[in-house]
């Protein structure tokens, strides 16, 4: 996933940095597009693998309902940005909060396969 958050930094980056429309924006569009496959997919997995089976189900509440509120702030946010700053400072915005993200995933340690007795499903 930090791959992932890298790779939106630099495409983020990159098109907060374009003045002109040229093949760099194809690229970073591109770069964000990754991006976001690279971080979407391992996201809930991550959430499982840190919690046991008794607290799938709240852990999962937790996942969807703090996914589904960055989905209601987001607009909403960036709005007040293209309102008052204007559309060169969407990029800067979702740099930052990008940054933000990336910052947060680096204290998570929990994430990481634990490993499984061999011969059982049962891990310690």
């Amino acid at each position: 996933m930090i791959i992932g958050m890298v790779f939106f930094l630099a495409g983020f980056g990159a098109l907060s940095l374009i003045g002109e429309w040229n093949m760099l924006v194809h690229v970073s569009v591109s770069l964000v597009s990754i991006a976001f496959a690279l971080v979407n997919v391992q996201t809930l997995v991550t959430i499982l693998e840190m919690t046991d089976d008794a607290d799938v189900g709240r852990f999962t509440g937790i996942y969807y309902t703090c996914f589904m509120g960055g989905q209601i702030l987001a607009p909403i946010l960036a709005g007040a940005v293209l309102e008052t700053l204007g559309y060169q400072y969407l990029c800067v915005y979702s740099f930052l909060v990008a940054i933000v993200v990336l910052i947060m995933l680096l204290f998570v340690r929990h994430g990481d396969a634990k490993p499984v007795m061999k011969g059982t499903c049962w891990r310690p």
